[in-house]
Protein backbone atom coordinates (compact mmCIF):
# COMPACT_ATOMS: atom_id res chain seq x y z
CA UNK A 1 0.00 0.00 0.00
CA UNK A 2 1.32 3.59 -0.80
CA UNK A 3 2.73 5.81 1.95
CA UNK A 4 0.26 8.55 0.20
CA UNK A 5 -2.86 6.10 1.47
CA UNK A 6 -4.67 8.00 4.74
CA UNK A 7 -5.32 6.61 7.63
CA UNK A 8 -9.04 7.33 7.01
CA UNK A 9 -9.18 5.02 3.58
CA UNK A 10 -8.21 1.65 5.54
CA UNK A 11 -10.19 2.76 8.87
CA UNK A 12 -12.51 3.22 5.92
CA UNK A 13 -12.30 0.17 4.46
CA UNK A 14 -12.09 -1.99 7.90
CA UNK A 15 -15.19 0.14 9.12
CA UNK A 16 -16.98 0.38 6.04
CA UNK A 17 -17.14 -3.40 5.49
CA UNK A 18 -17.84 -4.96 9.10
CA UNK A 19 -20.67 -2.19 8.85
CA UNK A 20 -22.17 -3.78 5.62
CA UNK A 21 -21.91 -6.62 6.63
CA UNK A 22 -24.34 -5.87 9.45
CA UNK A 23 -26.43 -4.21 7.06
CA UNK A 24 -26.53 -7.45 5.00
CA UNK A 25 -27.74 -9.73 7.71
CA UNK A 26 -29.86 -7.82 9.33
CA UNK A 27 -31.72 -7.04 6.00
CA UNK A 28 -31.41 -10.09 4.22
CA UNK A 29 -34.58 -11.82 5.24
CA UNK A 30 -36.74 -13.17 2.76
CA UNK A 31 -40.64 -12.72 3.16
CA UNK A 32 -42.27 -14.73 5.88
CA UNK A 33 -38.77 -16.07 7.05
CA UNK A 34 -37.73 -15.83 10.36
CA UNK A 35 -35.56 -13.05 11.63
CA UNK A 36 -31.64 -13.34 11.55
CA UNK A 37 -31.49 -13.15 15.15
CA UNK A 38 -33.57 -16.72 15.23
CA UNK A 39 -30.76 -18.79 13.68
CA UNK A 40 -27.31 -19.61 15.16
CA UNK A 41 -25.06 -18.28 12.24
CA UNK A 42 -26.30 -14.74 11.06
CA UNK A 43 -26.77 -13.84 14.70
CA UNK A 44 -23.14 -14.44 15.51
CA UNK A 45 -22.00 -12.68 12.26
CA UNK A 46 -24.18 -9.32 13.26
CA UNK A 47 -22.28 -9.70 16.61
CA UNK A 48 -18.84 -9.88 15.46
CA UNK A 49 -19.20 -7.55 13.13
CA UNK A 50 -20.78 -4.99 15.12
CA UNK A 51 -18.14 -5.27 17.71
CA UNK A 52 -15.33 -5.18 15.29
CA UNK A 53 -17.23 -1.87 15.09
CA UNK A 54 -17.26 -0.83 17.89
CA UNK A 55 -13.38 -1.61 18.96
CA UNK A 56 -12.04 0.22 16.19
CA UNK A 57 -13.88 2.92 17.17
CA UNK A 58 -12.72 2.41 20.38
CA UNK A 59 -8.75 1.95 19.04
CA UNK A 60 -8.61 4.88 16.90
CA UNK A 61 -11.08 7.43 17.80
CA UNK A 62 -8.54 10.19 17.79
CA UNK A 63 -9.01 10.24 14.46
CA UNK A 64 -12.54 9.88 13.88
CA UNK A 65 -15.16 12.71 14.33
CA UNK A 66 -15.89 12.26 18.02
CA UNK A 67 -19.87 12.91 17.22
CA UNK A 68 -20.47 10.72 14.95
CA UNK A 69 -18.28 7.93 16.89
CA UNK A 70 -19.56 8.77 20.03
CA UNK A 71 -23.00 8.51 18.42
CA UNK A 72 -22.45 5.14 16.22
CA UNK A 73 -20.47 3.17 19.26
CA UNK A 74 -23.32 3.88 21.74
CA UNK A 75 -25.63 2.73 19.45
CA UNK A 76 -23.84 -0.72 18.31
CA UNK A 77 -23.24 -1.36 22.38
CA UNK A 78 -27.57 -1.05 23.12
CA UNK A 79 -27.97 -3.39 19.79
CA UNK A 80 -25.01 -5.83 20.51
CA UNK A 81 -26.61 -5.93 24.56
CA UNK A 82 -29.20 -6.46 23.19
CA UNK A 83 -28.48 -9.83 21.01
CA UNK A 84 -26.46 -11.16 23.67
CA UNK A 85 -28.79 -12.76 25.32
CA UNK A 86 -30.04 -14.54 22.46
CA UNK A 87 -27.03 -15.47 21.49
CA UNK A 88 -25.99 -16.59 25.25
CA UNK A 89 -28.77 -18.70 25.12
CA UNK A 90 -28.32 -20.44 21.86
CA UNK A 91 -24.52 -21.30 23.37
CA UNK A 92 -26.62 -22.89 26.94
CA UNK A 93 -29.14 -25.12 24.48
CA UNK A 94 -25.96 -25.89 22.45
CA UNK A 95 -24.17 -26.99 25.72
CA UNK A 96 -27.18 -28.79 27.21
CA UNK A 97 -27.37 -30.83 23.94
CA UNK A 98 -24.18 -32.13 24.11
CA UNK A 99 -23.41 -32.41 27.65
CA UNK A 100 -26.83 -33.56 29.57
CA UNK A 101 -26.81 -36.50 28.15
CA UNK A 102 -23.77 -37.87 29.63
CA UNK A 103 -24.60 -36.68 33.27
CA UNK A 104 -28.55 -36.70 33.02
CA UNK A 105 -31.33 -39.28 32.96
CA UNK A 106 -33.08 -38.68 29.43
CA UNK A 107 -36.13 -37.07 31.02
CA UNK A 108 -34.30 -34.37 33.00
CA UNK A 109 -31.82 -33.87 30.34
CA UNK A 110 -35.00 -32.89 27.80
CA UNK A 111 -36.47 -30.56 30.74
CA UNK A 112 -33.02 -28.50 30.22
CA UNK A 113 -32.86 -28.32 27.22
CA UNK A 114 -37.17 -27.30 27.35
CA UNK A 115 -36.89 -24.39 29.70
CA UNK A 116 -33.63 -23.31 27.99
CA UNK A 117 -34.82 -23.32 24.73
CA UNK A 118 -38.35 -21.82 26.02
CA UNK A 119 -36.43 -18.63 27.53
CA UNK A 120 -34.62 -18.24 23.91
CA UNK A 121 -37.90 -18.02 22.22
CA UNK A 122 -38.69 -15.33 24.72
CA UNK A 123 -35.24 -13.69 24.20
CA UNK A 124 -36.33 -13.24 20.69
CA UNK A 125 -39.84 -11.34 21.54
CA UNK A 126 -37.38 -8.80 23.23
CA UNK A 127 -35.31 -8.40 20.55
CA UNK A 128 -38.18 -7.71 18.27
CA UNK A 129 -39.12 -4.99 20.54
CA UNK A 130 -35.49 -3.90 20.06
CA UNK A 131 -35.44 -4.24 16.34
CA UNK A 132 -38.74 -2.47 16.28
CA UNK A 133 -37.44 0.64 18.39
CA UNK A 134 -36.63 3.71 16.63
CA UNK A 135 -33.31 3.77 18.21
CA UNK A 136 -32.40 0.44 15.43
CA UNK A 137 -33.70 2.68 12.96
CA UNK A 138 -31.08 5.66 13.54
CA UNK A 139 -28.13 2.77 14.00
CA UNK A 140 -29.25 1.16 10.45
CA UNK A 141 -28.89 4.88 8.86
CA UNK A 142 -25.28 5.34 11.13
CA UNK A 143 -24.64 1.98 9.65
CA UNK A 144 -25.73 3.09 5.75
CA UNK A 145 -23.31 6.23 6.14
CA UNK A 146 -20.70 4.25 7.66
CA UNK A 147 -20.74 1.74 4.16
CA UNK A 148 -20.93 5.27 2.00
CA UNK A 149 -18.11 7.19 4.03
CA UNK A 150 -15.97 7.86 7.20
CA UNK A 151 -16.46 11.30 8.80
CA UNK A 152 -13.00 11.76 11.03
CA UNK A 153 -11.29 14.46 13.01
CA UNK A 154 -8.85 16.97 11.69
CA UNK A 155 -6.23 14.51 12.79
CA UNK A 156 -7.63 11.43 10.69
CA UNK A 157 -7.75 13.87 7.53
CA UNK A 158 -4.19 14.07 7.40
CA UNK A 159 -2.94 11.01 9.16
CA UNK A 160 -1.08 8.83 6.43
CA UNK A 161 -1.84 5.01 7.03
CA UNK A 162 1.57 3.83 8.27
CA UNK A 163 0.40 6.43 11.24
CA UNK A 164 -2.15 3.92 12.24
CA UNK A 165 0.87 1.65 13.86
CA UNK A 166 1.81 4.71 16.52
CA UNK A 167 -2.20 4.73 17.44
CA UNK A 168 -2.57 1.37 18.15
CA UNK A 169 0.65 1.24 20.80
CA UNK A 170 -2.29 2.38 22.91
CA UNK A 171 -4.07 -0.91 22.31
CA UNK A 172 -0.76 -2.62 23.19
CA UNK A 173 -0.53 -0.97 26.33
CA UNK A 174 -4.05 -1.43 27.47
CA UNK A 175 -3.33 -5.29 26.89
CA UNK A 176 -0.11 -5.20 28.69
CA UNK A 177 -1.82 -3.61 31.58
CA UNK A 178 -4.59 -6.32 31.50
CA UNK A 179 -2.63 -8.98 31.74
CA UNK A 180 -0.41 -7.75 34.47
CA UNK A 181 -3.86 -7.46 36.40
CA UNK A 182 -4.75 -11.10 35.18
CA UNK A 183 -1.39 -12.48 36.36
CA UNK A 184 -1.78 -11.03 39.65
CA UNK A 185 -5.61 -12.19 40.09
CA UNK A 186 -7.02 -14.40 37.39
CA UNK A 187 -10.28 -13.76 37.95
CA UNK A 188 -13.16 -14.10 35.96
CA UNK A 189 -13.50 -10.21 35.56
CA UNK A 190 -9.68 -10.11 35.08
CA UNK A 191 -9.61 -12.32 32.65
CA UNK A 192 -13.24 -10.41 30.74
CA UNK A 193 -11.35 -7.36 30.51
CA UNK A 194 -7.55 -9.29 29.10
CA UNK A 195 -10.31 -10.72 26.31
CA UNK A 196 -11.76 -7.21 25.85
CA UNK A 197 -8.24 -5.21 25.37
CA UNK A 198 -6.75 -8.55 23.13
CA UNK A 199 -9.66 -7.81 21.14
CA UNK A 200 -9.25 -4.23 20.27
CA UNK A 201 -5.19 -5.12 19.19
CA UNK A 202 -6.06 -8.03 17.39
CA UNK A 203 -8.79 -6.12 15.23
CA UNK A 204 -6.59 -3.09 15.29
CA UNK A 205 -3.48 -4.99 13.99
CA UNK A 206 -5.55 -6.79 11.18
CA UNK A 207 -6.49 -3.17 9.67
CA UNK A 208 -3.07 -2.54 10.12
CA UNK A 209 -1.82 -5.32 8.28
CA UNK A 210 -3.54 -3.41 5.52
CA UNK A 211 -0.46 -1.20 5.51
CA UNK A 212 2.23 -3.51 6.73
CA UNK A 213 1.53 -6.67 5.72
CA UNK A 214 2.20 -10.15 7.39
CA UNK A 215 4.44 -8.89 10.78
CA UNK A 216 1.38 -7.05 11.90
CA UNK A 217 -0.82 -10.31 10.93
CA UNK A 218 0.95 -12.61 12.69
CA UNK A 219 0.57 -10.25 16.00
CA UNK A 220 -3.21 -10.31 15.00
CA UNK A 221 -3.03 -14.11 14.80
CA UNK A 222 -1.39 -13.78 18.23
CA UNK A 223 -4.08 -11.90 19.75
CA UNK A 224 -6.79 -13.97 18.20
CA UNK A 225 -5.46 -17.07 20.01
CA UNK A 226 -5.55 -15.48 23.60
CA UNK A 227 -9.39 -13.86 22.78
CA UNK A 228 -10.19 -17.63 21.58
CA UNK A 229 -9.02 -19.55 24.49
CA UNK A 230 -10.43 -16.60 27.08
CA UNK A 231 -13.68 -16.86 25.16
CA UNK A 232 -14.16 -20.20 25.90
CA UNK A 233 -13.75 -19.28 29.38
CA UNK A 234 -16.86 -17.01 29.19
CA UNK A 235 -18.83 -19.14 27.24
CA UNK A 236 -18.16 -21.33 30.11
CA UNK A 237 -19.08 -18.90 33.20
CA UNK A 238 -22.12 -17.91 31.06
CA UNK A 239 -23.74 -21.67 31.20
CA UNK A 240 -22.80 -21.85 35.01
CA UNK A 241 -24.90 -18.93 35.43
CA UNK A 242 -27.80 -20.74 33.90
CA UNK A 243 -27.47 -23.44 35.60
CA UNK A 244 -26.95 -22.08 38.76
CA UNK A 245 -30.27 -19.71 38.20
CA UNK A 246 -31.90 -22.80 36.83
CA UNK A 247 -31.23 -25.62 39.67
CA UNK A 248 -32.12 -22.55 42.60
CA UNK A 249 -35.48 -22.06 40.74
CA UNK A 250 -36.36 -26.08 40.01
CA UNK A 251 -35.11 -27.94 42.75
CA UNK A 252 -36.00 -30.93 41.24
CA UNK A 253 -32.98 -30.58 38.65
CA UNK A 254 -30.85 -29.36 41.28
CA UNK A 255 -29.02 -33.00 41.01
CA UNK A 256 -28.23 -32.28 37.05
CA UNK A 257 -27.29 -29.21 37.16
CA UNK A 258 -24.95 -29.20 39.45
CA UNK A 259 -23.10 -32.07 37.68
CA UNK A 260 -23.19 -29.91 34.52
CA UNK A 261 -21.80 -27.11 36.41
CA UNK A 262 -19.43 -29.30 37.32
CA UNK A 263 -18.08 -30.27 33.64
CA UNK A 264 -18.01 -26.07 33.28
CA UNK A 265 -16.15 -25.22 35.71
CA UNK A 266 -13.87 -28.30 33.98
CA UNK A 267 -14.22 -26.33 30.84
CA UNK A 268 -12.80 -23.13 32.60
CA UNK A 269 -9.33 -24.77 34.15
CA UNK A 270 -8.54 -26.55 30.24
CA UNK A 271 -9.24 -23.08 29.02
CA UNK A 272 -7.04 -21.29 31.28
CA UNK A 273 -4.28 -23.46 30.96
CA UNK A 274 -1.76 -21.56 28.60
CA UNK A 275 -3.22 -18.31 28.45
CA UNK A 276 -0.09 -16.25 29.90
CA UNK A 277 1.73 -18.44 27.22
CA UNK A 278 -0.42 -16.70 24.67
CA UNK A 279 -0.11 -13.20 26.30
CA UNK A 280 4.21 -13.95 25.58
CA UNK A 281 3.51 -14.98 22.29
CA UNK A 282 2.03 -11.63 21.60
CA UNK A 283 4.73 -10.38 23.04
CA UNK A 284 6.71 -11.73 20.91
CA UNK A 285 4.74 -10.83 17.88
CA UNK A 286 4.70 -7.27 18.61
CA UNK A 287 8.52 -6.88 19.28
CA UNK A 288 8.92 -9.07 15.71
CA UNK A 289 6.83 -6.76 13.95
CA UNK A 290 8.89 -3.46 15.45
CA UNK A 291 12.00 -5.23 14.28
CA UNK A 292 10.79 -5.76 10.82
CA UNK A 293 9.43 -2.23 10.38
CA UNK A 294 12.94 -0.99 11.39
CA UNK A 295 15.12 -3.23 8.90
CA UNK A 296 12.34 -1.34 6.05
CA UNK A 297 13.11 1.51 7.16
CA UNK A 298 9.81 2.45 8.18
Amino acid sequence: MAEVTRAAEVLHGVLGGAAGRVLTVVDDTAVDAPPFYVHEAPLHDARVALRRIRSMLRTFHVLLDPQFSTTLRADVAWLDERLGTARDLQLVVKILEVNAPLVCRPHKAAALIELASCELEASWQATSVAVADPRFAQLHQHLVRLVGELPTSPTGATYAASDLRRVLRRAKHDVDGAAARAKKDPSMANLHTLRIRTKALRYGAEAVGLVDGLPAYRCAKAAENLQGRLGAVQDCARAIAWLEHTGANHPQLLGPTAALTELEQHGIEVATTGWRRDVRAIDKRWEEWGRALKRSGR
